[in-house]
């Protein structure tokens, strides 16, 4: 345990910072995982993506994914539903 009050406060931020990234990474994940689901399925995913792809951008915004990551992301799923739409 931290003993120090500055070693206090960083397991206090650290905290708050996890909580915050692991809800906009979920929100990434849940979405990811309905889009693969809708593909199998052949239905409609146009919705879904903007969805993804602004969950993906939020995150990025926040710093919880590098930009590089998120354009990766967004490129593999366009493709995908590019794919399943033909």
């Amino acid at each position: 345990m931290a003993n120090a009050p500055a070693a206090k406060k960083s397991l206090r931020q650290t905290v708050t910072r996890t909580a915050r990234n692991r809800t906009k990474m979920k929100a990434v994940r849940e979405l990811r995982k309905e889009i693969e689901a809708a593909i199998e399925e052949k239905k409609d995913t146009k919705e879904l993506v903007s969805k993804l792809f602004k969950a993906i951008d939020k995150a990025t915004k926040a710093n919880v994914l590098h930009k590089n990551t998120a354009a990766r992301m967004k490129s593999r799923f366009q493709k995908m539903t590019n794919a399943s739409a033909k």
